[in-house]
């Protein structure tokens, strides 16, 4: 039994090269960085490739280029 319970689950797209806000953002020849609040200084969140429309899971939300509010999240 656990004390918490999900309610929501967040997935950050992590595309690899500098990660948003790091110092090698904007160098030529890297991939472009993201300008996520959630994955600065850990993951490049800048979308340069989305997940096809039939590999999307039903419900859930993608909110490009910004954080989907809490009150979209999906529950469970």
């Amino acid at each position: 039994m656990t004390r918490y319970k999900n309610t929501g689950t967040h997935v950050v797209y992590d595309v690899g090269g500098p990660a948003d806000g790091s110092a090698a953002c904007g160098t030529v020849g890297y991939p472009p960085c993201g300008t996520s609040a959630i994955g600065k200084n850990l993951a490049n969140t800048a979308e340069v490739v989305s997940l096809p429309t039939n590999l999307r899971v039903p419900g859930a939300i993608y909110a490009p280029a910004r954080t989907a509010p809490a009150s979209r999240c999906i529950r469970q």
